[in-house]
């Protein structure tokens, strides 16, 4: 049975439009910053009325990656890797997902993190280091046998895109309606992002956007034209598309901070009821609400 190794990032790219054969590869995240002339994305408000339907519109068919078939997905930190607050900022993601899935769906949780006084620790050595991710995996039947583990990369591997800030790597194995995952390794670029003198995402904006890959959703938009994906250039895009954390836009701000954008909105949310939901009906896709003009994004110089 042939193993599907797919690769989402967040990075940061310095030119205005990644070319599209790096966004069909690897599904890169462009941040761009104000230094470099770029119109600087002021996001809208990100708070939402719940969302409890699934919501999958016309023209994004083909966002959503596969689902893990069990739940909650156990998620570890790497041992003695993360301070408290970074530890802190990582669990509130997940408590947003949570939050949202337990509101919306009726689950009690979807990533189990162990407890915010204690957090699940693995010694487990990062297996994309030695190209044998697909080759293992966390779940046995019903149950699971591992955890999904984030790492903090201080020498980030040459084969990975230089200006990624994270990499979420997934396996997934066919199924219906979507693919079944059964690995899943979070990663972190910790020599160019992150350390003193360095430009500073925002962690929990960041690790929500990637728990939002982990789970299954792919960008709301991307950068180039493919059946089932809204291209984010396009004038008439859904302004929902622009504003939800799963947008493929990140910014910094001149003193080099990371924009915040650490709530899910509306089509966060619509789309995520369609990868878990409390029954068993297959996700019904709707009709995109009509567009309104789209707010300038920092795709344009």
């Amino acid at each position: 049975m042939k193993l599907n190794d797919k690769l989402h990032s967040t990075t940061l790219r310095f030119t205005l439009l990644p070319s599209p054969s790096a966004i069909y590869h690897f599904l890169l995240i462009s941040i761009v910053t104000a230094l470099q002339g770029c119109a600087f994305f002021t996001p809208g408000p990100l708070t939402a009325s719940l969302e409890k339907n699934c919501v999958l519109p016309a023209d994004q068919t083909n966002t959503i990656s596969g689902r893990w078939t069990n739940y909650p997905v156990p998620i570890a930190f790497f041992s003695g890797s993360f301070s408290g607050s970074e530890t802190g900022a990582i669990i509130k993601a997940a408590d947003t997902w949570n939050s949202f899935f337990q509101s919306s769906q009726g689950l009690q949780m979807v990533m189990n993190y162990g407890t915010s006084s204690s957090p699940t620790q693995s010694p487990i050595a990062d297996p994309t280091t030695g190209g044998s991710t697909c080759s293992q995996g966390i779940t046995t039947g019903t149950s699971y046998k591992g955890n999904v583990v984030l790492y903090k990369l201080s020498r980030w591997p040459q084969t990975y895109s230089a200006t990624a800030i994270a990499l979420t790597t997934f396996c997934t194995l066919p199924a219906k309606p979507y693919s079944k995952f059964y690995m899943a390794v979070i990663e972190f670029n910790y020599q160019t992002f992150f350390a003193s003198g360095q430009r500073q995402p925002d962690l929990e904006s960041i690790i929500l956007h990637e728990f939002g890959h982990m789970i299954g959703l792919n960008h709301s938009c991307e950068n180039v034209d493919r059946a089932g994906v809204p291209n984010c250039n396009n004038s008439s895009i859904n302004p929902d598309y622009l504003t939800a954390s799963m947008f493929p836009v990140f910014s910094f701000d001149q003193t080099g901070a990371g924009e915040v954008r650490n709530q899910l909105n509306s089509n966060d949310q619509g789309r995520a009821n369609c990868i878990y939901q409390s029954s068993s009906a297959s996700p019904t896709p709707t009709s995109s609400l009509a567009p309104a003009q789209a707010p300038k994004s920092s795709l344009t110089p």
